[in-house]
């Protein structure tokens, strides 16, 4: 078996591959943002928007400016910092010590994402996504309908990242006990246990609230959506299925591909139309993104 093993202070070439892999991963998070020219009145096909949207997300690592990457060695460095000096300590007092008296409300507020790992993560992007839909549809309320679109697009290409990403890097969970420098690299393990970079229940979440939160950005839906966000991440840590560095770098993927859809939407000019489609033998609705 290969396993890797990343040592304190000095690093392997392996440990060196690793940030390599986090690199990639983040560098959707600081791409520079494309200028569009379309006129007003356009409405381009749904499936043409969304495989515009998917190309641009995957595509962003290539759109970063100098100021770009040094916000990506940063972000780097801090989460190789975590893995090397600060996950083992954060499991120990929070996952296995439990919450000191100070930390007791940080305890009660892991209670929302609980509630959310036991409904499921399919289960509740469900659930949001067609409650949002049905509304949009039944008020004929566009923002609704293109917030449904937009975090439907970034759920799903947050967890494409989460899938690939996970297999690739192959970290061992808290809970197996084998330490926070326990890489699997490359091994494609399909093992529950060896998924722990990043956090996808962490990212999940973030990619739906993120949207949500820059579609409405008034106080009363983006405070509660970042604080339920946060949630999350405090259980999936609470719980010793993630290290700290998960999360971190979970949420912040998530969040990312939710404010670069966000971003290319309203750059793009936000076109979103719905109307009635009737004839002699059957009526619904047309869509246009």
């Amino acid at each position: 078996m290969n396993r890797m093993k990343l040592t304190k202070p000095d690093m392997k070439p392996k440990a060196t591959l690793l940030i390599a892999m986090i690199c990639w991963i983040g560098s959707t998070m600081f791409a520079q943002q494309p200028q569009f020219d379309q006129p007003a009145n356009s409405h381009p096909s749904f499936f043409r928007t969304v495989a515009g949207d998917v190309g641009y997300v995957f595509t962003s690592p290539l759109r970063m400016s100098t100021a770009d990457g040094v916000k990506l060695a940063l972000f780097s460095g801090i989460t190789a910092g975590l893995i090397l000096y600060g996950d083992e300590g954060w499991d120990e007092e929070f996952g296995i010590e439990g919450y000191h008296d100070l930390l007791k409300p940080l305890q009660s507020f892991t209670k929302p994402g609980k509630w959310y790992d036991d409904t499921s993560t399919l289960v509740f992007f469900g659930g949001l996504s067609a409650a949002m839909l049905g509304g949009g549809l039944a008020f004929r309320d566009h923002k609704l309908l293109e917030t449904t679109r937009l975090m439907s697009e970034s759920f799903v290409l947050t967890q494409l990242l989460m899938v690939v990403s996970k297999r690739l890097i192959g970290r061992s969970r808290p809970f197996n006990n084998e330490g926070a420098t326990e890489f699997h690299l490359f091994r494609l393990r399909n093992e529950r246990a060896y998924h722990s970079m990043p956090s996808s229940h962490t990212a999940s979440i973030f990619s739906m609230m993120t949207v949500i939160a820059k579609q409405y950005p008034q106080w009363w839906i983006r405070y509660p959506a970042y604080a339920f966000g946060l949630s999350v991440a405090l259980e999936r840590a609470d719980s010793r299925n993630h290290w700290a560095s998960d999360i971190l770098l979970g949420g912040a993927v998530g969040y990312c591909v939710g404010n670069l859809l966000v971003k290319r939407t309203r750059l793009n000019g936000g076109h979103f139309a719905v109307s009635p489609s009737i004839s002699f033998r059957q009526a619904g609705v047309s869509i246009w993104f």
